[in-house]
């Protein structure tokens, strides 16, 4: 079908113009040529305007292309520990590995066939490696689901023992998928001899001198009147045992409390002897790495006049682990401020209570203080605190929305926050026109009438001594009550609040070389290093060469040696997985004549998921095959599964017809014909002698 970018009417007018241009060229002129060579040239000049003019009006052409499109086949292959922890880990990793390849073959040879393996993560390809440290059977729907959205998939096939350790529940994401998800059912359902460590509590952040709990839950079967013992070990020394006699069916919770008596980090090794029998040894020992601070921050909350912003402020933080809180009405406050290591001040300073001693002292100890403001704190005799000035003409309050600073990068912003500021309820503050010191920052804006200000709500401002926040107006309380109301907690408030604690209780880093690494990693997890050097004005440089060694602690002659790469003004390096134990390392950087160095230890534990569970769960496998009428098969029945697809009439190919526009602006034929056209009537012309 033939199109232009303007009207069709206007193919007409192009071949009007080209006689016109003719007829003025052949008509009107004096030039002498014989009647044939006239009328030959005439169409020549005719033909060249009129297409000359038709491809002006941008002509395009659609075509009707079929493509054929056969059916997928898509193929997720179980990869976990647990595949292979059984009596059968030979047959798994030889015969059913070679059958499932050469299935696969042979369905490649008709259908489109794309395979994976499934563990924590979902990879292309079937690799056979069965060193999965953790299962996700949904991920292989819900990813598959998004790559292949209205494609020709024909089937899928699910090769599993049917244990997930992580994710959904796989019905529940099988059921996305409107095709037949045939299942082969892996590993052995029958109950074997086994004891484990099922479970561990423990409070992963604990104050150095302190006492904590643990608890550990220790499960076993089919081992009826066997024993055995428990230990609990720290540096390979006994912390604590117990012996332990097993039921037909047994489980027990083994609670002992634990001393932290150093700062750092405690590594503890829980370990549970063996039976003869047990069908593995790998779930009877597990691991509990412990961070121990050296003391909480302390944190006071000191208020003119009970108030709901204080009550909420208090409720945010009062639990959380690293804070020690407390709260006084201002006439009861009159401890040292040198042991807090936080103020808040609501409505404090006024004109009655200027409070210059406890502020003086306060700056000299470098104790950051937060301030709330209200009416109460802003008369017209009191200075603001933190430079902050409001100039009014009217004492008159007005209600002030919250709006992010997407600008603002001192502390990431918590997640879901704008959803929350998009509906909460306004704080009032006074009007007026806000003025900052040049050196603060706005953390959250004002929004008033649903118009962008630039006046703060929350800044924040810090010097070489001292940091310092301010909260402006009333109503903030609100905020953590409609939060429960929109998502059912208080967490996106809290996180806001734990957010600002955070800042204005860490103390800055002046080194001029920085390294930031976890404490604590999972053996399935990526070991990440990130990096800043400084030059002596204390700006971001990223020249020199960043290097870092890495050796295991138990065994420190075998080193590995990394090279950061750069990123923006940055470090950055990213070791990959390593497996459990414990590491330090060690950073340098040569600038100049000068060397820095940082130096460090993080933990790596093992991730056991795998081996808690080795009883294959086939129902949950034939549950699946059955949402859309697919059959379940056993490893040894890969040929018939195959015979099955290839029978199934509802796995064909489909034909789908797309049109496609193509611009003649590119046509070589009308090209060619453009310039037979205008060479032609040239040599005629030439040929006469009239050139």
């Amino acid at each position: 079908m033939l199109g232009t970018a303007h009207s069709i009417w206007f193919v007409g007018l192009c071949l009007l113009l080209g006689l016109a241009y003719a007829m003025l060229l052949y008509f009107k002129s004096k030039e002498q040529f014989p009647l044939w060579l006239k009328r030959t040239a005439f169409g020549c000049r005719a033909a060249a305007v009129a297409l000359i003019s038709f491809l002006l009006l941008r002509p395009t052409v659609e075509i009707k292309v079929k493509e054929v499109e056969k059916p997928i086949i898509l193929i997720g292959a179980d990869n976990s520990e647990s595949i292979v922890m059984g009596k059968d880990s030979s047959y798994y990793r030889g015969k059913y590995i070679a059958n499932l390849q050469q299935m696969v073959q042979h369905l490649s040879s008709i259908f489109q066939v794309e395979t994976y393996d499934i563990a924590d993560t979902l990879r292309q390809g079937i690799s056979g490696s069965f060193d999965g440290k953790a299962t996700r059977l949904s991920l292989f729907f819900q990813q598959t689901f998004q790559t292949f959205p209205n494609r020709n998939v024909g089937a899928l096939i699910l090769l599993s023992d049917g244990i997930y350790t992580e994710g959904t529940h796989p019905l529940y994401a099988a059921k996305s998928w409107k095709v037949p998800v045939y299942t082969v059912a892996l590993g052995d359902t029958t109950p074997q001899k086994d004891a484990r460590i099922a479970k561990i509590n423990y409070n992963k952040t604990v104050y150095k001198r302190n006492f904590f709990p643990m608890e550990i839950l220790v499960q076993a079967q089919q081992l009826g009147r066997k024993q055995s013992k428990l230990q609990v070990l720290l540096e390979d020394k006994v912390v604590f045992e117990k012996n332990i006699t097993y039921k037909e069916a047994h489980s027990e919770w083994v609670r002992l409390n634990l001393e932290a008596k150093e700062a750092g980090m405690l590594h503890y090794h829980i370990l549970l002897d063996g039976v003869e029998g047990e069908r593995t040894f790998s779930n009877n020992h597990a691991e509990a790495v412990i961070q121990v601070l050296e003391e909480r921050k302390r944190i006071a909350i000191v208020y003119r006049a009970p108030h709901p912003d204080v009550a909420v402020i208090t409720a945010a933080v009062k639990d959380h682990p690293q804070y020690e809180v407390e709260s006084f009405p201002i006439e009861k406050f009159h401890a040292d401020q040198k042991h807090y290591n936080l103020i808040v001040l609501h409505q404090l300073p006024n004109s009655q209570q200027p409070l210059h001693a406890l502020l003086e002292t306060a700056r000299k100890a470098g104790t950051s203080i937060l301030y709330f403001t209200g009416n109460l704190s802003n008369e017209p005799a009191n200075r603001l605190p933190a430079g902050l000035q409001i100039q009014s003409g009217k004492p008159i309050q007005q209600d002030a929305y919250p709006e992010w600073n997407l600008n603002f990068n001192d502390f990431n912003m918590p997640n879901g926050i704008t959803g929350l500021f998009a509906q909460c309820p306004p704080v009032q503050l006074p009007f007026g026109k806000y003025t900052l010191p040049a050196s603060a920052k706005i953390c959250i804006h004002q929004k008033i009438n649903h118009i962008h200000t630039e006046y703060p709500l929350l800044f924040l401002q810090s010097d070489e001594v001292q940091k310092q926040a301010v909260c402006i107006g009333e109503g903030w309380w609100r905020w953590r009550l409609y939060d429960y109301l929109w998502s059912g907690s208080h967490e996106h408030f809290d996180a806001l609040t734990d957010q600002l604690f955070q800042y204005l209780l860490a103390k800055e880093d002046k080194d001029f070389f920085r390294v930031k690494c976890q404490n604590l990693f999972t053996e399935n997890e990526s070991v990440i290093f990130d990096a800043e050097l400084y030059n002596k004005n204390y700006e971001l440089v990223n020249q020199p060469e960043v290097s870092l060694t890495l050796s295991e602690i138990h065994n420190p002659h075998e080193k590995f040696n990394y090279s950061f790469s750069r990123n923006f003004q940055a470090y950055h390096l990213e070791v990959g997985r390593l497996k459990a134990g414990d590491y330090q390392w060690k950073a340098t950087v040569q600038v100049g004549k000068e060397q820095y160095s940082r130096s460090g230890s993080f933990c790596v534990t093992a991730v056991q998921a795998e081996s808690l569970n080795l009883t294959a769960d086939h129902q949950l496998m034939q549950n699946i095959a059955a949402l859309n009428n697919a059959k379940m098969f056993y490893p040894n029945q890969l040929d018939e599964l195959e015979k099955e697809i290839r029978s199934n009439a509802q796995i064909k190919s489909v034909a789908r017809y797309t049109k496609n526009r193509h611009s003649l602006l590119n046509n070589l034929f009308l090209l060619l014909l453009l310039i037979g056209l205008a060479g032609g009537e040239w040599f005629l012309r030439k040929w006469s002698g009239n050139y």
